[in-house]
């Protein structure tokens, strides 16, 4: 006996020791901030020093301690070393942050940024930056660009723009560093002939503009700019509540691309603003189906308070129009969360003959499930709906709510579907698989479980796998 306990207590020991050290050589081997580490989708042999003399080539050149991208000369040998690097390192990046230093008029700030933008260096002087913005407006067309055969890149071949891919670099490295007065500058590489440059000189606004002054208005406009408006919402919504006023007054635009943009960015910025409801609530009768439902999302996350907000959600989520699903989602959803009140016409909809409407509904309860589990009782009752997209979005809200929320009370109730077998297979079946997914808090139905495994053939093998889970 005592040499079984002996040896029980080195194994545990022995255990111990290979956990301490796994846990040692995880935190030594893992890239601290500031560090970087390399990835590869395909093989690579390690830097040589011909790639690292190649890199070196490629850098913007050094002037008093500071990396000045104004001397690059992209002539046909800086070119050819871009080739021979591309070909060399293609599909190689890196994963981590390096530390940034920017001289600026109010001094030299230091920020940490994306490894893969340090190629040009990593010290430089905001007005040098600047100076290399401003040769680029009005003289893209000058833009080099050359043609590499690379075995690994899509059809074998890749075409480099290396002034274009620097001038981009450099936009994200003056919005980081939040130089204000590169904002005129970003303004104008907004009608770049090269999308990448357009993108890059959106999202640098962020940083060299905070309070959107100039910014905002330009970024509503590009909304409507099939090849600008995901870039434009992006930054809008970055933009948070600074940006809501703009979107505000672009709901009563007559684009409907700008009002549709508008409406869906909104709805993700998060925030309070009692000022928005009135054009929100307009934008809730737009003709435009999405116009409408973006606009219901937007005013259930900012307010419920008012009575007026609560009877425009109600007539919403009241809707039976057929194209008009997005619109009672977001409404019931909102609703939900509105107290007693919401939660009322949250029950009523899921007894509504309509059953698009009870459909809704049924999804709307497993949305950002509540602090408990109330919805429970009324899912429950979803799941013996004769349409099976209700009982689809029931399962499906049940199966969140059990993620957040124990329902050991209810299990009996969920065990009684499974009596249904002899007039709905699907539903007895869903019972079932929800009862799975309960786990140890279906054991106050387990007399009910059993008397299904003797009456219903149809649904015994799962419920015989329940009953082995629960009586170990």
């Amino acid at each position: 006996m005592r040499k079984c306990v002996t040896a029980l207590l080195l194994a545990i020991l022995a255990l111990l020791v290979c956990a301490v050290i796994g846990v040692v050589f995880y935190v030594q081997s893992a890239p601290a901030r500031g560090s970087s580490t390399l990835r590869s989708p395909t093989p690579q042999a390690p830097a040589s020093q011909d790639d690292r003399e190649m890199e070196k080539r490629r850098a913007a050149p050094v002037v008093d301690g500071f990396s000045d991208p104004n001397r690059i000369v992209y002539d046909d040998a800086f070119l050819q070393n871009c080739a021979k690097l591309a070909r060399a390192r293609w599909g190689v990046c890196a994963d981590g942050w390096v530390q940034f230093e920017v001289l600026t008029d109010g001094g030299l700030v230091p920020f940490e940024w994306d490894v893969n933008d340090a190629y040009l260096g990593t010290r430089f002087q905001a007005a040098a930056l600047m100076r290399f913005l401003e040769a680029r407006v009005g003289r893209e067309h000058e833009g080099t660009q050359i043609e590499v055969k690379i075995p690994h890149a899509t059809g074998g071949k890749a075409v480099l723009c290396p002034w274009e891919s620097d001038i981009c670099t450099v936009l994200r490295l003056v919005g980081a560093a939040k130089v204000r007065k590169a904002a005129s500058v970003c303004v104008r590489l907004l009608k770049d002939k090269s999308l990448s440059v357009r993108w890059a000189a959106a999202r640098a606004l962020l940083g060299v503009e905070p309070d959107g002054a100039v910014a905002l208005p330009l970024l509503i406009d590009l909304l409507a700019d099939k090849e600008m408006a995901h870039a434009a919402q992006q930054v809008l919504r970055d933009y948070g509540v600074v940006a809501a006023p703009y979107l505000a007054a672009a709901l009563q635009r007559e684009d409907l691309s700008i009002r549709l943009q508008a409406a869906r960015t909104l709805a993700e910025i998060k925030g309070t603003g009692r000022d928005l409801i009135p054009p929100l609530l307009k934008a809730m009768g737009d003709p435009d189906v999405n116009v409408r439902a973006c606009a219901t999302q937007a005013v259930g996350r900012y307010a419920v308070a008012s009575e007026e907000v609560f009877r425009a959600l109600e007539a919403a989520a009241q809707s039976t129009d057929a194209s008009a699903a997005g619109v009672r989602y977001a409404a019931l959803v909102a609703l939900r969360d509105a107290g007693p009140e919401g939660w009322a016409v949250v029950a009523r909809a899921l007894k509504h003959p309509d059953c698009e409407l009870r459909a809704a509904a049924a999804f709307a309860l497993g949305q950002y499930p509540p602090a408990g589990a109330e919805a429970f009782p009324l899912l429950i009752e979803a799941l013996a709906d004769p349409d099976y997209r209700v009982r689809t979005n029931a399962s499906q809200s049940i199966e969140a709510v059990l993620k957040k929320h124990s329902a050991k009370q209810y299990a009996v109730a969920v065990a009684g579907l499974l009596k249904h077998e002899r007039t709905n297979g699907n539903i007895a079946q869903e019972g079932a698989n929800i009862l799975w997914l309960m786990g140890d808090d279906a054991a106050p139905a387990l007399e009910a479980i059993e008397q299904a495994a003797r009456d219903h053939p149809a649904t015994r093998m799962r419920v015989e796998q329940l009953l082995v889970r629960l009586r170990k």
